[in-house]
This record gives structure tokens, sequence and C-alpha cells, in this order.
């Protein structure tokens, strides 16, 4: 992968210290079969650029960073490895009672060696590949279109570019690809936050350009605006449609054909000011750029959420197994209720993977769908475990006949129906595993709420991209 990467154009070789960034001419066409399709024209450019440098800001990683990264798997190896203890450790050998503490120590040895393993994820190359990847293209892109002007003769003009360059130069600090990067931070690249920091920096810069670069590339780039706008669901689109198609016409009126429709009458553009109108094409890019940074952000967020949740969840989870163990439950209580919990993980997890094969959505999710599938079996297990306690201590006696088999025909007492003890036994009472596959199925329908805004965020997102609005790739 590492050497593919090198010879991609606008990615960075990670084969030393010294690395190299070709021109990306000769994936222009390449990247729009991929989904990238906000390639701004400004990546038209016959002027290759290359740079030298170290990248000592992606290298390495940070060891936090990478603990947090595996931190959803955290709880469940400590309670997996708690319950492996004391399973297996005969009642006679005095390590059964330390199987708490036994479980602890192994579950964070491996959470550590984990951290250490995935470190190089709290790094902008790898945190996101296919992210980092295209913001490398286009700042080169930026760049090369930057160098490519001349020092302009209108003073707007010569402020933008002013602009573009300090931005870019920030920019490539931020990720790493310069030869004074900033302090790496690596929490930003774990929750992908810097991502989101990352494109609008770069949606200013390319921004800037439109002020300017030549009249033919930024209405090639309007042509771009107006595919996005159309269908887009944005506040104010037709505004800013014919904002952008009168900004065109004072520019180029000759390309009136492309973007007004047959029989409409062009507008007048007698006596009007064309930095106006690339202002106000800047402006109009803006807002798409908004509108789209913002459905990324929401997607970035709900993923933060939901891994907090996860876990949160999990130490709750492994505290009631602390408590029952302390409390001396027995052996086949503590497996009785794994098989419960795994049962129910089960179902539910293939309830998830039956939802994703249905969706249909291309668009880069910063691992949204990862912490789904991840979370799910977690939040089945736990509905599978508390779903036979609910329905053995508040079913009527009819079905606790079902569950507890012996209570059939006759009148269940208040202590046969509250023992958890009695409840805990698969083997006596095989039919709570039924139960426990029926609670299992129900968290999918929270987790379905909870998935439904994101599928907003992704389907606004789709709908904003040029052409048919059927790719997504990474922001852009």
């Amino acid at each position: 992968m590492d050497a593919e990467r090198s010879r991609r154009p606008g990615a960075w070789r990670r084969d030393g210290s010294v690395t190299e960034r070709l021109h990306p001419w000769a994936n222009l066409r390449g990247r729009e079969a991929c989904g990238h399709a906000n390639m701004t024209t400004s990546t038209i450019t016959a002027t290759p650029v290359v740079t030298t440098g170290s990248r000592p800001a992606t290298r390495g990683g940070s060891f936090i960073g990478g603990l947090l990264a595996v931190a959803i798997w955290a709880p469940p190896a400590v309670a997996a490895a708690t319950v492996g203890v004391y399973l297996s450790v005969p009642s006679s050998v005095a390590l059964k009672e330390y199987a708490p503490a036994v479980g602890l120590a192994i579950g964070l040895a491996l959470w550590a060696v984990a951290g250490i393993v995935t470190r190089g994820r709290a790094t902008p190359a790898g945190g996101n590949e296919s992210s980092y990847s295209e913001l490398a293209e286009r700042l080169l892109s930026a760049q090369t279109a930057i160098a490519s002007v001349g020092s302009p003769q209108d003073d707007v003009a010569a402020m933008a570019k002013q602009q573009a360059e300090s931005g870019r130069v920030a920019l490539e600090r931020l990720l790493g690809l310069s030869s004074d990067p900033q302090p790496l931070d690596g929490m930003r690249w774990i929750t992908a936050h810097g991502y989101v920091d990352a494109w609008q920096r770069l949606h200013r810069i390319e921004e800037w350009l439109l002020l300017f670069q030549p009249d033919a590339i930024v209405v090639s780039d309007a042509f771009e605006d107006v595919q996005r706008l159309r269908g887009s669901g944005m506040s104010g689109a037709d505004d800013l449609t014919a904002t952008l198609r009168q900004a065109v016409h004072v520019l180029n009126p000759a390309a009136d054909p492309f973007f007004i429709p047959a029989g409409t009458t062009p507008p007048a553009a007698a006596g009007a000011d064309k930095m106006l109108a690339r202002t106000l094409l800047g402006k109009v890019r803006q807002a798409i750029n908004d509108f789209r940074d913002g459905r990324w952000d929401g997607i970035i967020r709900a993923r933060n959420h939901l891994v907090r949740g996860a876990v949160f969840t999990g130490l709750t989870a492994y505290a009631l197994l602390v408590v029952a163990i302390l409390r001396g439950a027995t052996d086949i209580a503590v497996a009785s209720a794994s098989t419960y919990f795994l049962v129910g993980a089960v179902v539910g997890l293939f309830a998830r993977l039956r939802a994703d094969a249905d969706a249909t959505s291309a668009v880069e999710d910063y691992g949204l769908a990862t912490v789904r599938l991840i979370t799910t079996p977690l939040v089945s297990g736990l509905a599978a475990v508390g779903g036979v306690v609910l329905t053995v201590l508040l079913a009527s006696p009819a079905v606790s006949g079902v569950v507890l088999p012996h209570a059939a025909g006759a009148t269940s007492t208040p202590a046969e129906t509250a023992s958890l003890v009695g409840m805990f036994d698969v083997v006596a009472y095989p039919l709570g595993i039924i139960v426990a596959a029926a609670f299992g199925l129900a968290p999918g329908l929270l987790i379905s709420q909870l998935q439904k805004q994101a599928d907003r965020y992704q389907q606004e997102l789709q709908r904003s991209e040029p052409g048919d609005g059927a790719r997504g790739g990474t922001p852009s």
C-alpha cells in the first residue's frame, strides 16, 4: 500500500525523510472516476511542482492517540479476559477470587499493545488515508495555481494571492507536509476534527484562487458549482444560482449557453465590474463549501458521540460483571449470562450487517459505519441479558412457565420468580436463549434512529456533488 501511494499523483512517499510530490494532471480522469468530483480547474495546469522536505509530524504517531483509537475495544477486552480467567480457574485455586483484577490487568496490557501498534493512526496520514491523499493533491494543485500566476496588477487580486499563499503554507504545516510542521495533536486526527479543519482551510484557499486565476478557469469552476447547487437542497440555492449565472455573464458572455437555460434572456452586463463578479463567485463557492463542511462535521460528531457512548456502556457492563463475581456468582451463572450476551450480540450483528448490505452511500463517513458495527454487538448483548431478567421478573405466571419450564401449570411464588440465580442457568432453562435472541434485535431500532441523521447528511452530500450526484468520495 505504501509503495502504491508513493506513486500516486499528489501523494507523499513514505520511504524516508525525503518526500516528493508530483503534479496530479495525469490523474485528472482517474479522480473523477473515483468520485472526487469537486476538483476545481485550478488543478488543470501544465507546470509540475516538486517539493522536498521532512515529515516529522506524520511519522511515529502518538501512543496516547493510539490508545484513543482503540479505546472502544478496551472494555470488551477487559470483560472477556475477566470471564475467561473466572471460568478457567478451579474454585480451589485462590487466583479465582482475583479474577476481576487479573482480567483488568490482561485487558489493559492488550490495550497498551494495541495502542503501540495503532499509534500511526494519530497522524494526518494515518487517521484517514483517502482524505489525507485528497488534501495533499488539492493542496499541490493550489500551490501550482498560485505559482503559475505572476504579480497581479489589481490590488484585490494581489491581496487574494497573498492570502492564498499564506493559507497554503499554514495548511502544509498542519498536515505535516513542510519542513516546519505544527506540533502533532493526535487527538484531532483520531476524532477526525483535524480533517474538517484542514478541508475548511483548503476551501478558503480555493475561494481566494477565484480572484486571480484566468477567466476560463474561473468560469469552468463555476460550471461545477451550478451542478452542486442543482438538487442540493441548500437554502437559497436558486438565488445563489442566479447570482452565479450573472457573474459568469459578466466574466465571459460567450459562456451563457452553458449556464442560462434556452429561451432565457441573458442578464445585462454593461459596465459591470469583473472583480466584483469574481468576488460574488467566491461567495457562492463559500456558501457551497460551508454547507458541505457542516454535513461532514455532523457525520464526524455522530461517530464520536457513538464511540463515547460505546465506551461508557462497556465500562458499565464490566462494572456489573465485577459486582456479580464479587457477590459470589457461580460458574454456571457467569457462563449462562455470557451465553445470553453472545446470542444477543450475534443476532444484533447479523441484523446490522444486513442493514449495511442494503446501504448504497458512497460518501466517506470517517469510520461511522465501523463504529456502528462495533457498538451493535455490545448493546445487543446487554439487551439480551437484561431481557432475560425482565422476562422472568415481570412476566405473568403463564409467560414464566415458558421461560421457567418447572413453573408451567403452577403458580409461581415470588421467590421463584425473583431468583436471579435460577434464571441464569442455560442448561436448566434453554428457552432463555430464545428470549435473549429476541431482545438482541431491539437495540437495532435505537441505532437505526441514530443512523437516520447521519444518512440524511450523506444524502445531502451526494446531491451536492457535480454530475449525477451519485459520487461521494472524500470531502470536496
